[in-house]
Order: C-alpha cells, then sequence, then structure tokens
C-alpha cells in the first residue's frame, strides 16, 4: 500500500519550522468555517476523534498518497515546461478540516462533516516581465493558454501606459505586485476540533529560501500553487 511522504507534525527544531501554503483565501475559509465546526459539535456531530480515525485510516492513506502524487506531478510540470522559473522550493500542506474546508464548490453543502486535501505551492524567481511570463505559460500550458494569451495583452497595455498592477487571474499561478509582495510560508497549521489532521512538508529540507532573497536575485517572484482533495466525508444522511 502506498505511503504519503510527508511527516506528521511534533516537536521540530528551531531551524525546520512547519510550514503550509500561503493562501489568504484559504485561511479566510477557516476563520468563516469555524463557528460551523462547533456548530456542528454541538448538534452531535461526529467527534474530532471518530473524525481523525476516519482521517488516518489505511483506505484513506492510500487516497492521500494518490492525491499527493498528482500534486507533485503537476508542480513537476511546471518546472519541466517553464524552464525560464528558476526554482527555489515548494511547501506542501496536507490537511482535513470540519466542513467543506477548501471545496469552494462545496461551501453550502451543510451536511459536508470533513474535507480532505493537498496543496502545494512552488516558488520561483523570474527574470522577465510579467507579459513574457504568462506568453510562456499559454505556450506550455494549452488548458490555461486562452486566459494567459489574453491577460498577457491587458498587461501589455498597463505597462504602456503605466497602469496599476493586480494580481494573476490565471489558475495556480501568482506574483508579486508593488506595494502587496507575496507573503512569506506560514506556520503550519495545530490540529484541533475543527483542522481535525495536519501535516506539512519543505523542500529543500533546510527551509524555504526568504522572498526577499529571491527578489534580490530576480526580476519577480513568481508562485504556482495546485491542490487535490482525495476525502470528503458526509453526514449521516450523505455519502462520503
Amino acid at each position: 500500500m502506498a505511503k504519503s511522504s510527508l511527516a506528521r507534525p511534533g516537536p521540530m527544531s528551531p531551524a525546520r519550522p512547519r510550514l503550509v501554503r500561503p493562501v489568504s483565501a484559504a485561511l479566510l475559509a477557516l476563520l468563516v468555517l469555524a463557528p460551523s465546526a462547533a456548530c456542528a459539535l454541538a448538534e452531535g456531530g461526529p467527534s474530532t476523534g471518530e473524525l481523525r480515525a476516519r482521517a488516518t485510516s489505511a483506505a484513506t492513506e492510500e487516497d492521500r498518497a494518490g492525491a499527493e502524487r498528482r500534486v507533485r506531478d503537476e508542480i513537476a510540470r511546471v518546472a519541466q515546461r517553464l524552464p525560464g522559473l528558476r526554482p527555489y522550493g515548494v511547501v506542501t500542506t496536507d490537511s482535513c478540516v470540519r466542513g467543506p474546508g477548501y471545496d469552494w464548490k462545496a461551501q453550502g453543502d451543510s451536511g459536508r462533516e470533513m474535507t480532505c486535501s493537498v496543496n502545494a505551492t512552488a516558488y520561483y524567481g523570474w527574470d522577465e516581465d510579467i507579459p513574457a511570463l504568462l506568453d510562456a505559460v499559454a505556450a506550455a500550458f494549452p488548458e490555461r493558454a486562452e486566459a494567459a494569451a489574453r491577460e498577457a495583452r491587458v498587461w501589455e497595455r498597463l505597462l504602456a501606459n503605466g497602469g496599476p498592477s493586480a494580481p494573476s487571474l490565471v489558475t495556480g499561478l501568482a506574483w508579486d505586485i508593488p506595494g502587496e509582495g507575496l507573503a512569506e510560508p506560514r506556520p503550519c497549521p495545530e490540529e484541533s476540533d475543527h483542522m481535525v489532521y495536519a501535516r506539512c512538508s519543505v523542500e529543500p529540507a533546510s527551509g524555504p529560501v526568504p522572498l526577499d532573497e529571491i527578489r534580490r536575485a530576480h526580476r519577480l517572484v513568481v508562485t504556482w500553487s495546485e491542490g487535490a482533495g482525495y476525502l470528503a466525508v458526509g453526514g449521516p444522511d450523505a455519502t462520503g
């Protein structure tokens, strides 16, 4: 049976802090959904221990390993297809949260008891401008070509006219915005009644390169994020 390579959270040395993917929308989801987790506990939903047993079962471990492979394969594909990106590291988090979690399509599903997913963010340096990056993405990823090419032309007009900068509209892609740079990876979440299961991994093992160091060496800091769900536990009247 396949086993995930991510390590469970536990005592760690100060030189290797536990880190997770810095996605503000995902963190906002946790804050928004925390009251619903408390409500589920109050209304007699499954206990944290019951959900954690499901999250760590042999069957779930196999599904988790498959999700991790898919995410790692997608991140590896970025490095292969965009050789102009200088890789600096990958931060991966594997978590199970009460409710729909990061699954935005399921936010209205009040019967969702727990959602598990693997998410990874890769950090790169880029030495050209944003239109060149978007053109490279359009050429390398057919499924993102239309959005990337359209956004590249918008950026050409913005740069020519001195217009305001903006975040990327291409799924998974992000870059520094003047005055609002990408955030450093955040500490790994602690397990709780809401965060039923969490573990994190950083590559290289020595820890991620500080973003300011990447900024000094390159024109832009760029990140690429991928995620894959592997378990959704429904309520008593649903299947999960």
